[in-house]
């Protein structure tokens, strides 16, 4: 019977109690609320702001311009119209063009700036409040085997945190890419909507996943390993213990 307990204690409870324990112990802030904190900082926030800086860097443009009066009311016809016969035009809307772009460029990076503030918080918590809940959960022999062999075939925590770093290191090359395909579409033609415009990209950036190599998932796993190599030392070095003090008697 206290063989049992000890089972069901280190199997079923610890465990599942691990999760919560860490949860006390280290807390997280909540990742739906802090979704919707970046959603509104990412969209009405910033809308609201780069309209603003993009007026207000526009409206220095078209005060040392006059030349650009009643810009805002032209289509975009009008607007290829006058730039294919007046070059003045032409070089002052493409100024206005690009203050525009500035001010909405500095409104994406400043909320850009605080929505990963949030983010970065929410990854650090989450990612301390994991490691007290593998720490605790660790002293079972399940958990410490679970963790063992998930992490050596690449399907556990390790991998997923290889996996974000592959998507985070593709995301960059997207990004890149996407900006040089927008420069390239306003220089070929400045009134164009970038983002409304069909575009060849059959030249963008492919996701490959490659599984982190064996050698370094061995590595990985050598803390599981001694845990469970330490618990089935101790356990064999107790049962000999009872055993040679134990009375036949």
């Amino acid at each position: 019977m206290t063989a049992l307990f000890v089972w069901v204690l280190a199997v079923l409870v610890l465990p599942n109690l691990s999760p919560y324990a860490a949860s006390l112990l280290s807390p997280a802030p909540s990742a739906i609320k802090v979704g919707r904190e970046v959603q509104r900082l990412t969209d009405v926030d910033r809308d609201a702001l780069g309209n603003k800086l993009s007026g207000e860097k526009r409206a220095v443009v078209l005060k040392e311009y006059p030349v650009l009066t009643g810009i805002e009311r032209m289509s975009e016809a009008d607007i290829k119209a006058v730039i294919g016969r007046d070059p003045d035009f032409a070089r002052a809307y493409d100024l206005w063009r690009q203050a525009g772009a500035a001010g909405w460029n500095e409104a994406n990076s400043i909320q850009n700036a605080k929505a990963d503030a949030l983010r970065d918080d929410l990854r650090r918590k989450e990612e301390a409040q994991t490691r007290l809940s593998v720490a605790i959960s660790s002293a079972s022999p399940m958990a410490a085997f679970t963790y063992l062999s998930a992490d050596a075939s690449g399907t556990g925590l390790r991998g997923q945190t290889h996996f974000g770093e592959l998507s985070a290191a593709w995301d960059q090359a997207y990004g890149a890419y996407l900006r040089r395909k927008i420069a390239e579409l306003q220089k070929a033609e400045p009134t164009r909507d970038v983002w409304n415009t069909p575009v060849n990209v059959s030249d963008m950036p492919r996701f490959v996943f490659r599984p982190e190599a064996a050698s370094e998932r061995i590595k990985g796993v050598w803390v599981p390993f001694l845990l469970l190599a330490g618990l089935g030392l101790s356990l064999f070095a107790a049962a000999y213990a009872s055993f040679v003090r134990y009375d036949v008697r």
